[in-house]
């Protein structure tokens, strides 16, 4: 079995959607994961995260720190955010057992450039945060854009109505990658909305001991949000890597960088083209994330 070389590029540790990803990801006998690249506000503090979670369900992928800060955005904040006494912001589902290691690995952003360019034409990306790495790596080397085998992002909004939280968080690094010409699938919030975890799959987590570290986490991240159940954002983002659980369409899209419609994803006769998922098949995505659960659970037993 031919494995899919991957990196996941991460803001694990806000919404617990990252989290999921990270898991499900572990469970997937056909990802080779070549690294996790962390981003945004406390990138630190986001290995730690992504450590503790590898740990948890045995893989030992190579996490490295990328970019805390947008390109030209300001940092965005939410109102459950905590500051460090070093005036860093605290990543919210960084529990107290999770230990931030000073040195972990290289730079986020050579990590990218020199995986792309040692396995050229082979390496998918798989963005599910601000696209601040990606795009640094691009500015910072633009001949990987060849060599890039897939870009996939969770992000934009394919209706064209709402300035999603990761094109928000940094447009202009948004705009950087869409006219990159990398081959790039983005999957909207407009689809990953509809995906919030049924409660079937909730109480197997509960009752599910293997699952202590994201039980600790859903608890974080329901008295944040005044939530019951997350959507899996980022969870249909990975599971387009594997298989068919998105409708896509091919598009021109324009990040849009000026005005109150600023990080609108727009759809039109101008732009890059990007296959951009329309709609998502629940109940195959379901079963895709009660599986893999299960089989991460396997490993952490």
């Amino acid at each position: 079995m031919e494995k899919i070389k991957l990196i996941l590029d991460t803001d694990i540790g806000d919404d617990i959607d990252d989290t999921f990803a990270l898991i499900l990801l572990s469970a997937i006998q056909e990802a080779e994961v070549l690294g996790v690249t962390t981003v945004y506000r406390n990138v630190k503090e986001r290995g730690a995260i992504a450590r503790a979670t590898c740990d948890t369900y045995r893989k030992n992928y190579d996490i490295y720190y990328g970019e805390n800060n947008p390109l030209k955005e300001p940092i965005r904040h939410f109102s459950f955010d905590k500051i460090n006494e070093d005036g860093t912001i605290r990543i919210p589902l960084l529990l107290d057992n999770m230990k931030v290691i000073s040195n972990e690995k290289k730079d986020g952003v050579d990590f990218i450039i020199d995986c792309v360019k040692s396995n050229p034409k082979e390496v998918s990306i798989l963005a599910i945060g601000p696209l601040t790495n990606v795009a640094t790596a691009i500015l910072k080397c633009p001949e990987i854009v060849k060599d890039v085998k897939e870009l996939i992002i969770m992000g934009g909004d394919s209706t064209g109505d709402y300035n999603e939280w990761n094109i928000r968080c940094d447009p202009e690094a948004a705009d950087v990658v869409l006219r990159s010409g990398i081959p790039i699938r983005m999957i909207g919030i407009d689809v990953t909305k509809k995906c919030i975890i049924p409660e079937n799959i909730v109480e197997k987590i509960e009752n599910n001991k293997a699952h202590e570290l994201l039980n600790e986490s859903l608890k974080i991240w329901r008295k944040n949000t005044k939530k019951p159940n997350p959507a899996l954002h980022d969870a249909v983002a990975l599971a387009t890597i594997f298989g068919d659980y998105c409708q896509f369409e091919e598009r021109n899209v324009t990040v849009v960088l000026d005005g109150e419609d600023r990080a609108k994803t727009i759809s039109g006769k101008v732009g890059s083209k990007v296959k951009f998922a329309t709609d998502v098949y629940l109940d195959k995505f379901f079963e895709f994330v009660d599986n893999c659960l299960s089989n991460a659970c396997k490993k952490n037993s």
